[in-house]
């Protein structure tokens, strides 16, 4: 019965060959998928039972050149089952290509970041410590860190754990109210870099999306955070209604820029944030699972 299947397989490989078009080279993709199975169903050993009494050995290197010889059946169903050697130095091949790939290097070369320090942190805050850390500041007063708000110095956690942690679709009244209590609590590590930056002599501009009409109950909610001081606070003027973040903050940063101010760092929750133009010198992007903003 093995016999006949394996004529009968090796005769449908040699018509399709020869009728898949005039030069016999054309095969159709189905046919070789059909004859590949075909090989591996009728052609190779069933892999050994686990009643076997062979030594685990041999049952190990019968699986092996089985599995083998499936696998290039159904690649290469035209082909005879590579022998041992010949997969190895197949496998040999694609190792070098996959290394020549992943580590191939840079076309240009990365900006060195500045060395560790002790006392730092792990993620988006302590890498923002280091860089500023190693800053060389002018000390007029024009070197500026921009802080988007929402999920970046103060969390909504409070609001969204009522509200399906952002599975609901989102709702502007009911957020709007939740703005207005002023209950957000600060992000621990975002009023750490805060307060260094203070301390290294930065000035502070927070740059947010939330509406003019907000700015008593955001401000009260930064000075209750323990965000006490900042340079400016910049909060979206009905003119900018409609427009996107990206192209909304990028306007703002760019009016900053033009009244003289350097922006030395930026850090948001969202891309939005920290795309556009006059981004700054270096930008920092922290996680934010509830939502995304274009």
């Amino acid at each position: 019965m093995g016999t006949s299947s394996s004529n009968d397989v090796t005769a449908g490989m040699n018509s399709s060959a020869g009728e898949g078009s005039e030069d016999g080279r054309n095969v159709d993709m189905l046919k070789l998928l059909e004859i590949g199975f075909a090989t591996a169903r009728h052609q190779l050993p069933l892999p050994p039972s686990p009643t076997s009494t062979s030594s685990n050995v041999a049952k190990g290197g019968r699986r092996q050149r089985w599995w083998r010889r499936c696998w290039w059946s159904f690649l290469c169903p035209l082909s005879p089952p590579p022998t041992s050697t010949h997969f190895q130095q197949h496998c040999r091949r694609r190792r070098r290509r996959w290394q020549r790939w992943i580590e191939k290097p840079p076309t240009s070369p990365l900006p060195p970041l500045p060395p560790a320090t002790s006392g730092n942190i792990a993620g988006g805050g302590g890498e923002a410590i280091l860089y500023a850390e190693n800053l060389k500041l002018t000390r007029d007063g024009k070197d500026v860190w921009i802080f988007d708000i929402d999920e970046t110095i103060l969390s909504n956690l409070p609001y969204y754990a009522r509200h399906g942690f952002g599975v609901e679709p989102f709702n502007s009244t009911l957020f709007n109210e939740w703005v207005n209590t002023g209950e957000a609590p600060p992000l621990p590590e975002s009023l750490r870099l805060y307060r260094k930056l203070l301390s290294l002599g930065l000035k502070i501009v927070f740059l947010t999306g939330r509406s003019e009409d907000q700015r008593k109950a955001t401000s009260t909610n930064l000075k209750k955070a323990g965000f006490h001081t900042w340079e400016k606070l910049i909060l979206k003027k009905s003119s900018n209604q409609g427009t996107t973040a990206v192209v909304y903050k990028s306007g703002e940063r760019k009016t900053l820029e033009e009244s003289g101010y350097r922006i030395v760092g930026n850090i948001g929750d969202q891309w939005s944030d920290i795309l556009g133009n006059n981004t700054g010198n270096r930008t920092f992007k922290l996680p934010d699972p509830m939502y995304y903003l274009s």
